[in-house]
């Protein structure tokens, strides 16, 4: 959405972008008594997998954390169709923290780079803006469902219950996927935009020099990291335990490391293709 950075924020972690999947999960029990779940879930598959696959290739740094938003909201969707509303209610709670301070760290990112938003274009961020890039790499992290970190302890339950759950393997190889394909592209973001080489112009100058925008971030931070448990103590007072084999426990950390490879490899392709 063409939009300054702040109002991004804004719409796409809490308000207008989640509008439609909070009254969802207001209308689970009409959603529930007229059996058209499974229609939601179908939905939710298609927006997981578009937009998954979409911000992989995509070069925008905006366009990438807009569509990482819409594989959000299509993982939200898909769990209210299975019938899981508390744990997607718990995840859309979540993924606001986050997902504004994302938004807000990129947002400064740009302002701060003379408006480029093309990764084939920012590199060494990680030098010239280390407090707002830190920040950035934080909330990617927090995407990617890093242990302990807040989008943890949502996702791995969601995963954890499709797994126990009357899931058909064709469900879970695409929750599975879908998560596979979030650490990829954040991977590939993460790197371009910390070891990738400044392809602009000579007289750019990048620093961390609003503290306006700095102290906002700052205070999403914290958020971002104990939302999770807090949280989850607050809307699952009854906490949902999965008792499951060790490899079934790792398999979504395994998933997630795996698409940190696949980001890692995107990467060196881009690197390579420029040389």
């Amino acid at each position: 959405m063409a939009a300054p950075t702040p109002v991004s924020a804004l719409v796409h972690s809490s308000t207008l972008v989640t509008a439609g999947v909070y009254l969802l999960f207001r209308f689970r029990a009409l959603l529930t008594q007229t059996g058209i779940n499974p229609l939601f879930m179908y939905f939710g598959v298609l927006t997981i997998v578009i937009a998954g696959i979409r911000a992989i290739h995509e070069t925008d740094i905006k366009k990438i954390v807009a569509l990482s938003t819409l594989r959000q909201l299509g993982l939200i969707v898909r769990t209210l169709g299975l019938g899981l509303s508390q744990l997607a209610f718990f995840h859309l709670l979540s993924h606001a923290y986050f997902k504004a301070m994302l938004f807000m760290a990129v947002g400064n990112i740009i302002h701060c780079s003379n408006s480029y938003q093309d990764i084939r274009v920012a590199g060494n961020l990680a030098t010239a803006m280390p407090l707002s890039h830190s920040f950035f790499n934080l909330a990617n992290l927090r995407l990617c469902g890093f242990p302990f970190l807040a989008g943890f302890y949502s996702k791995d339950l969601i995963l954890e219950e499709v797994l126990i759950g009357h899931t058909s393997y064709t469900g879970v190889i695409i929750f599975f996927g879908a998560t596979l394909l979030t650490a990829a592209y954040s991977t590939r973001l993460t790197l371009c935009t910390s070891l990738g080489v400044t392809q602009a112009s000579s007289l750019l100058w990048s620093s961390d020099n609003d503290p306006l925008i700095v102290r906002g971030i700052k205070m999403l931070a914290p958020l971002a990291v104990a939302a999770g448990p807090l949280l989850r103590f607050y809307l699952l007072p009854n906490f949902y335990t999965s008792f499951l084999p060790l490899s079934l426990k790792l398999l979504a950390f395994l998933v997630t490391l795996a698409g940190i490879a696949l980001g890692a490899q995107y990467f060196n392709k881009r690197v390579s293709l420029l040389t």
